[in-house]
């Protein structure tokens, strides 16, 4: 079984850097040279035949007519310069996008004719998208991507109580979403996988069944509003996190009697937390893991933690009147 493997650097991000440049200059992204280099280096070597390469402007609301295929093995890749663009296929379990601004993924299609389909949803404001669309007939051969392969490079303002879904092929992903304000949620559906309720820079990895999903999610709050996201995802050999990986750095604020909960995969932990001024409650979910209760910060730490696990911190409700709490957290998985 052959694997694709990919460059360093992304030729879709460059086309993206040329094309914001391009913009910048008042040149329609569409407007620049149609380099067989830039379309061949997609595939690196392994000897696919590009056999769409179409760059359109989309108006709210419409569609492609869709891209027609036969039978085999293809890459796919779509970038656009507004809010993004939904994804799908058609006649083929193939992972798609509900909407994003880079799309990138591998689709084994085994029927005669499967259909690529991207369209620009309908939304406030939403506006006209550029789109460049690059689809890459690859080796019968290859029937997966190499660990390191990006299948999702995504970043996009989503408003308060909006979702962001992208399927997945089966294998192993690892996920690493940052946010600019006060942290969304990150849920990977139809796996076991721990899920995060609300985290300014989330790392994740996880096992995922065909048809599994990442679903990102700015939860409604009083004054959350819009968050400015960014999602990688990643096919990696394996869901274990490697020893040393930082699964948490942020600085948060909790307002009295708040908490935030930080779920982790199995293994363990450390964690530091800095900044306290009045004192926080520190919880491991496992019995046997050392917190405190009025902390004024410190560093903890957790052995053996089971998948599912959790670090709850809290800012409790004093006699006095208390006040915030702004704070460092910082957790590491050290084994």
């Amino acid at each position: 079984m052959a694997t694709m493997t990919t460059t360093q650097v992304s030729p879709i991000r460059l086309w993206a850097l040329s094309a914001g440049s391009a913009l910048l200059m008042g040149a329609a992204p569409w407007a620049l040279a149609q380099t067989p280099e830039l379309a061949e280096a997609t595939t690196d070597g392994s000897g696919g035949t590009v056999v769409y390469d179409d760059t359109k402007v989309l108006y709210e609301g419409e569609a492609t007519e869709g891209y027609t295929l036969r039978a085999g093995v293809y890459l796919a890749e779509v970038i656009s310069t507004g809010s993004g663009v939904k994804v799908s296929w058609s006649g083929v379990k193939c992972p798609g996008a509900s909407e994003t601004k880079h799309y990138r993924n591998l689709c084994v299609a085994t029927n005669a004719r499967p259909t690529f389909n991207v369209s620009n949803p309908s939304a406030e404001w939403k506006g006209d998208e550029h789109v460049r669309i690059i689809l890459t007939r690859l080796k019968s051969d290859v029937t997966d991507v190499a660990p390191g392969f990006v299948v999702v490079d995504d970043n996009h303002a989503l408003q308060e109580g909006a979702s962001r879904s992208y399927t997945l092929n089966a294998g192993a992903y690892r996920a690493e979403v940052g946010s600019n304000a006060r942290g969304v949620s990150v849920t990977w559906e139809g796996t076991s996988c721990a899920s995060y309720s609300e985290s300014k820079n989330y790392v994740g990895a996880c096992q995922v069944v065909a048809g599994g999903k990442v679903t990102v999610t700015n939860p409604s709050a009083e004054w959350k509003g819009t968050e400015d996201v960014n999602v990688v995802i990643k096919k990696v050999a394996s869901a274990t996190l490697p020893k040393g990986t930082v699964v948490v750095n942020e600085a948060q604020t909790l307002t009295e009697t708040t908490s935030r909960t930080y779920k982790f995969g199995k293994g363990t932990y450390w964690a530091k937390i800095t900044g306290v001024t009045n004192g926080l409650h520190v919880a491991w979910s496992k019995a046997d893991c050392t917190g405190s209760n009025n902390a004024m910060g410190g560093v903890y730490q957790c052995e053996n933690m089971p998948a599912g696990g959790y670090l709850k911190i809290t800012n409790p409700a004093l006699p006095w009147w208390k006040g915030d709490e702004n704070i460092q957290i910082l957790v590491k998985k050290v084994n």
